[in-house]
């Protein structure tokens, strides 16, 4: 009787969502292990950055390289696969792209470099993705996605080239 009452709560409780980190295992973190000062610790990437252990972040403002976080933005994906989630009601995991960008300044004794993470993540959507809900975090999940990903330079130029500069 416990297995019916578990079963009809899960299925009562609808839809869950989960990010998952896509791609290399290879953590690129060692790279470019920096000194850095975070000139602001208040932007909600800063938790995201101290987790993935890409730079060694100091309190010191003094700090020759300063690393200003800038506004993250996601890519656009698309929403069919929640279609297949309406007609097996939840029952057949279905996956949605979830990547974001996360871009942030370092200035080294004025000379300002701007640079890009693509952090590669689905978000897998079914009943059963409760489950596993209390043990995934979404800010571990992004930390993990940005110490596998590669550090790219953006030029003026380039900035606009990106669909997910454009879209806010």
């Amino acid at each position: 009787m416990r297995v019916v009452y578990f079963f009809c709560v899960l299925f009562l409780s609808g839809c869950s969502a989960n990010l998952y980190s896509v791609g290399g295992r290879t953590n690129l973190s060692s790279n470019h292990l920096e000194r850095v000062y975070v000139t602001n610790s208040h932007h909600p990437s800063f938790k995201i950055l101290k987790q993935a252990k890409i730079y060694q972040l100091t309190e010191d403002p003094n700090s020759t390289k300063r690393l200003t976080l800038l506004e993250s933005h996601r890519y656009p994906s698309c929403g069919m696969p929640m279609i297949s989630s309406i007609f097996t009601l939840g029952l057949l995991p279905v996956s949605l792209d979830a990547s974001e960008d996360l871009i942030y300044r370092i200035d080294e004794d004025g000379d300002p470099l701007t640079y890009r993470h693509k952090l590669n993540m689905k978000l897998r959507v079914s009943v059963w993705e409760s489950l596993f809900k209390p043990f995934k975090s979404g800010s571990r999940t992004r930390s993990k996605a940005l110490s596998v990903s590669e550090r790219k330079t953006i030029t003026a130029d380039s900035v606009f080239d990106q669909p997910s500069m454009i879209l806010k």
